[in-house]
């Protein structure tokens, strides 16, 4: 898809760090599993397998924006002594209800913004917000991902697809008798990979 962009968070964690974590947690994570008579010493756990991976998400953000004029008729309410209004030089008669009828040309303006995250390899939404908030690094391709052997999830969802997806959220039906503008397209088309630290104990 024209325009795609593929992005790399960061990794601020690194093996050293990811390793302590795990490190922290085993005894909890084994303390689950386990019943509260046995309780195992952190020394006696040990990490039978560890992997990297990245994972990856998209992020679109779509945008339409449309301007038109249309005719329309207004009632304008009077009080009831009043039998006809002279405006702008032309008479207007009242009726029963007490209102007498204008029309007028409206000229109108719409906005609207579409925003989508979707987990690229379940295909599913999700909240993807705090990986937004870390630094990036944009790509050529994914091999410079997989350069030192690290795995990538298989990524099932197709850009194209969400596109589709959120231009038809976008265009919306408008009730005009001229459009003077109209303006559908995608802002933000991008990739995310982020990494992803796996411990077995």
């Amino acid at each position: 898809v024209e325009g795609e962009k593929l992005l790399l968070v960061l990794d601020s964690l690194g093996w050293d760090k990811a390793r302590k974590m795990a490190d922290e947690q085993k005894v909890k994570a084994m303390g689950m599993l386990q019943s509260f008579i046995f309780q195992p010493k952190k020394e006696h756990i040990t990490i039978s397998y560890e992997e990297k991976r990245y994972q990856a998400f998209w992020h679109i953000i779509g945008t339409s924006y449309f301007e038109y004029k249309r005719r329309a008729r207004y009632r304008i309410p009077v009080e009831t002594v009043v039998q006809d209004v002279t405006y702008e030089g032309k008479e207007y008669k009242v009726d029963g209800q007490k209102t007498f009828g204008i029309e007028g040309i409206e000229h109108c303006k719409e906005n609207y913004k579409e925003e989508i995250m979707v987990d690229a390899q379940t295909d599913q939404p999700s909240d993807f917000n705090k990986y937004l908030q870390f630094p990036t690094k944009e790509l050529e391709s994914t091999a410079e991902l997989t350069a030192d052997s690290t795995p990538i999830v298989n990524l099932e969802t197709k850009a194209s697809f969400l596109v589709r997806k959120i231009l038809n959220q976008l265009v919306k039906p408008i009730k005009a008798d001229e459009i003077l503008d109209e303006k559908i397209g995608i802002e933000t088309l991008s990739l995310y990979f982020y990494p992803v630290y796996t411990f077995e104990f």
